[in-house]
């Protein structure tokens, strides 16, 4: 719990007083006093999922200790209003936030972190949801197997009698953005991405934005470009638009959320995929196999509302081969996904993921190509 200095420097011949304005040691409000209170900055979570009954039960029941990671209202507020609207109306994706964002029967706190100095802590809740906490360069993040976020355990902490509730300012298993919307914003694929919509339609990219459809996207990240030269791209934009269109469609899998666990543990089908891609598993690293190219998957779990975004090394294109002959087959169909948005894949395997890497810094040089703009990056 965290208490604010309200008189400093108050001197006595043995030392200083400090005079704060709660007390410390023994915390005398509940989760529900705290939730419901305009006061603290934890209220319009509370008021999204106080109609779930199972939610009720966890934060009205004084006995149990329960260890909270709630979203601020402030980074609540800052979502457009049809994101927030699609939360509020949707029971499944605010279940899937209550298992993201609750451990029932724990107590995280900071006394309880402070066994665990040096190495990482990692729970799974009664949800069968895993949570991990891990510490850098003295501070500590915390995930729910997708992106991670920063936990303060003293100033953003809050301690009652019946659990502790950590602020943070995110969703730890969720995301309000689609696969398109997470793409555009996404640092370090900017570059890359421009390139991969240059292969398709703006209806046949759009499809990325529909929330009844589902997707898996391999998005090669932008030190791919490093690894081929301007006329390579020239030669990829030049093909007939069906085969650019299944380059494109060759880096997604259409139906179906494949986490990164999935992906390491094969639970998949050959289906899944598009003709002569593959995936592998060498020494606990997943690689992306497209003819001659052998992609690892850098980055993962970038979660989306209707799907989850893996980063690769390379295109899945063989831009060396004096010919990348297209697969035979049309891409592959896009159906309806099975699973609703926001809630787990029908073959979610695991929700382990990784910690998020970051691209060098770039510099964007225009060159004119094919009567349009293509962009290529310059390491700085």
């Amino acid at each position: 719990m965290a208490a604010e200095v309200v008189k400093k420097d108050i001197p006595a011949v043995n030392g200083w007083i400090h005079v704060i304005d709660r007390i410390l040691t023994v915390p005398y409000r509940t989760l529900n006093d705290v939730l419901t209170s305009d006061a603290d900055d934890v209220s319009l979570f509370h008021e999204l999922l106080r109609e779930l009954p199972e939610y009720r039960q966890i934060t009205s029941d004084p006995i149990r200790n329960v260890t909270m990671f709630v979203p601020s209202t402030r980074y609540i507020k800052s979502l457009a209003p049809q994101q927030f609207e699609r939360i509020k109306g949707d029971n499944e994706i605010l279940r899937r936030l209550m298992y993201g964002h609750v451990l029932p029967n724990v107590r995280l706190d900071d006394i309880f972190l402070r066994q665990f100095p040096e190495e990482d802590y990692r729970s799974k809740s009664s949800f069968n949801v895993s949570f991990a906490i891990t510490r850098q360069n003295g501070n500590m993040f915390l995930d729910a197997g997708f992106d991670i976020q920063p936990l303060d355990v003293i100033g953003r902490a809050i301690g009652c009698k019946d659990g502790v509730i950590y602020v943070i300012d995110g969703f730890l298993n969720y995301s309000p953005f689609s696969v398109l919307e997470r793409l555009k914003r996404e640092p370090g694929v900017s570059s890359s991405f421009e390139h991969m919509t240059r292969l398709v339609s703006a209806a046949e990219l759009e499809l990325l934005n529909n929330p009844d459809l589902s997707f898996t996207f391999m998005m090669p990240d932008d030190s791919a470009l490093d690894q081929v030269t301007w006329s390579n791209f020239l030669e990829m934009h030049s093909l007939p638009a069906q085969d650019q269109h299944r380059i494109f469609w060759r880096h997604a899998v259409n139906g179906s959320t494949l986490y990164y666990d999935d992906l390491r543990n094969t639970k998949m089908t050959r289906e899944h995929f598009s003709q002569d891609v593959t995936v592998d598993v060498i020494n606990q690293d997943v690689y992306v196999r497209y003819k001659n190219v052998n992609s690892m998957v850098k980055q993962w779990n970038l979660i989306a509302s209707n799907g989850v975004i893996h980063i690769l090394t390379r295109f899945l294109y063989d831009f060396h081969s004096s010919k990348d002959p297209s697969d035979p087959t049309a891409a592959p169909k896009v159906t309806p996904s099975t699973n609703v948005p926001g809630t787990h894949s029908n073959i979610l395997g695991g929700m382990q993921g990784g910690v998020a890497l970051r691209a060098s810094v770039i510099v964007m040089v225009m060159v004119q190509v094919l009567g349009g703009i293509m962009v290529w990056r310059v390491r700085r």
